[in-house]
């Protein structure tokens, strides 16, 4: 197993804290939520609000983590992602119960690699593509499926850079977006 949820509630308590290693999607919305809900500023230091973190998680909000050195195990996976595709990477770790949601149908600018590490999750893929400003507003736009999947631990979805998608948890479920850019020598 590449991480758990023990690992991931670890790393957000004891990590330094800053306003976008740890992101929050409303459930309702899909929508990030200002981070000064649950980081507090101390006269030394900002700190996450480990107790509105945890109310939020009951709640169904979506967590991102942001980092390629979450885990040994993570940073191992990102370092043979670069290695074995000449190409410059990070780590998303999406978090979230069953009935939270990520991002409406959206796009990246990077190509994407997800790798589905606990529970369930239905992802689908459009034949557009898009300019990835963000999510696309209206939830009923003229898109198509291209095809559909239910990733299990273990599965992973490769999404090329722009491609329309959509991520859907059918469980609790922890996965990890690699968004990868290309090296040029």
């Amino acid at each position: 197993m590449i991480i758990t949820f023990h690992e991931i509630w670890y790393f957000i308590e004891t990590t330094h804290v800053d306003d976008n290693t740890v992101q929050l999607i409303h459930p309702e919305t899909g929508v990030r939520i200002p981070s000064d809900i649950y980081i507090i500023q101390t006269p030394w230091e900002k700190r996450y609000d480990m107790n509105m973190l945890r109310n939020l998680w009951e709640e169904c909000y979506s967590f991102i983590v942001h980092g390629s050195c979450v885990t040994p195990a993570v940073r191992q996976v990102i370092e043979e992602v670069e290695r074995d595709n000449n190409v410059d990477a990070q780590s998303h770790i999406y978090m979230g119960k069953y009935g939270s949601r990520s991002f409406s149908i959206h796009c990246d600018n990077p190509d994407n690699l997800i790798v589905q590490c606990i529970g369930k999750s239905k992802v689908t893929i459009y034949n557009e593509y898009g300019n990835c400003a963000g999510p696309i507003a209206d939830p009923n736009a003229n898109v198509t499926v291209k095809e559909q999947h239910v990733l299990e631990p273990g599965n992973s979805v490769f999404i090329p850079s722009r491609q329309l998608h959509l991520f859907e948890p059918l469980t609790d479920r922890l996965s990890i977006s690699i968004p990868m850019y290309k090296r040029y020598l």
